[in-house]
């Protein structure tokens, strides 16, 4: 097959490619595809219904769960719910069958969820290190032996560049989320209109077990005693009851001992979650936090570095007409075992080189900006 066959044009609107390209990343080392490699329309006549089978297969094993997911980083059990199930798979084997695949849009997040996994399991089909039930299914299906001397590199290349552009595609197109910024003071609201966007309570109960947990928070404080102490830090817990979600909050906004205790709810929306709650001191105050459900699960996964994005406002006196001051946090899961972040009881204020002994340059970064 020639060079331009071999690319992977999607971006020029012809879905069709998308067949001639998986039928030479599947097939190319067959004798009798590269008897007619030069000829697309032969291609797609003779390979079209092959290519759909190995997709097919595959992921009937990873709905079946017969694919260790802990091998991919990147597919872990809520990957598995939101994108393996049947029907969004439906859409996406009608679209193979007509084809008609498109990966732009973001209302195309789901296909190019499934197809990068997919994939990922047809690149170690060609791989010689890799040994698992299912990936020998395929190699019985493509009839390939991993033990020929049969040169497959342009086979996986052309697996790579698909992967590259799904991926490419699900960076720049992340999927949708109800909670924006506002353009003045970047803090965080709710804006949406969507049902969908408002989960049931069995997706409810769901996302609170992603958040639970304790954690330490670390942010600039909304007032500084002076020049010498920026940064605080604040023990969140967060609890899943069976009424909701719960959290307790340690703050301090000044460079006194005393410190108040913010006690309030969590709610979930479609990929973010809230907490809300206030203060019993004699001045009302409030705190308001959002955050990316995705990520928080990761950090509790320990998939992110065990560091999280946390929003924060701060409603200092209802009764005055003032903007609520904002700041961003990171935050850090707390394990009890673990000499080198001791657990925190109590809110503490620390300069900059004491917070880099929790954090890392990057995270502190997040915090500044």
């Amino acid at each position: 097959m020639n060079n331009k066959s071999n690319m992977l044009p999607i971006d020029k609107g012809d879905p069709e490619y998308l067949i001639v390209n998986l039928s030479f990343a599947l097939f190319g080392h067959q004798p009798e595809y590269r008897a007619i490699k030069g000829d697309r329309r032969k291609i797609l006549a003779q390979y079209s219904t092959s290519v759909i089978s190995v997709i097919n297969l595959i992921f009937e094993r990873i709905k079946s769960r017969r694919v260790e997911i802990g091998h991919y980083d990147f597919f872990d059990e809520e990957y598995f719910y939101e994108f393996f199930n049947g029907k969004k798979f439906y859409h996406l084997k009608k679209s193979l069958e007509e084809n008609k695949v498109n990966f732009k849009g973001k209302k195309n997040k789901h296909q190019r969820a499934v197809f990068r996994m997919i994939l990922k399991l047809c690149h170690d089909a060609f791989a010689w290190n890799v040994t698992h039930p299912v990936v020998d299914e395929i190699r019985r299906r493509i009839e390939y032996d991993r033990h020929s001397k049969v040169d497959v590199s342009g086979q996986i290349k052309s697996i790579n560049q698909l992967l590259a552009i799904i991926i490419d595609f699900m960076e720049r197109n992340p999927p949708d989320t109800p909670v924006t910024y506002d353009g003045v003071y970047n803090r965080p609201i709710i804006k949406t209109d969507q049902a969908g966007n408002f989960l049931s309570p069995s997706d409810t109960k769901r996302s609170g077990t992603y958040i639970e947990g304790r954690y330490t928070i670390y942010r600039k404080a909304f007032v500084e005693q002076d020049n010498q102490y920026k940064y605080v830090l604040e023990p969140l817990t967060i609890k899943l009851r069976a009424y909701g979600t719960v959290f307790e909050l340690k703050s301090k906004n000044a460079g006194q001992d005393e410190y108040s205790r913010f006690q309030g709810v969590g709610f979930f929306l479609n990929k973010s979650f809230w907490l809300v709650g206030h203060s019993k001191d004699i001045y009302p105050r409030m705190r308001v936090m959002a955050g990316n459900t995705d990520e928080w699960r990761k950090l509790k996964m320990g998939q992110e570095n065990n560091c999280a994005a946390l929003s924060v406002q701060s409603h200092i006196n209802q009764n005055e007409l003032i903007h609520p001051r904002h700041c961003y946090a990171v935050g850090k899961l707390q394990q009890r075992d673990d000499a080198s972040s001791p657990f925190l009881h109590i809110p503490r204020f620390v300069k900059r080189e004491e917070i880099l002994d929790f954090i890392s340059e990057a995270e502190l970064s997040r915090i500044d900006s």
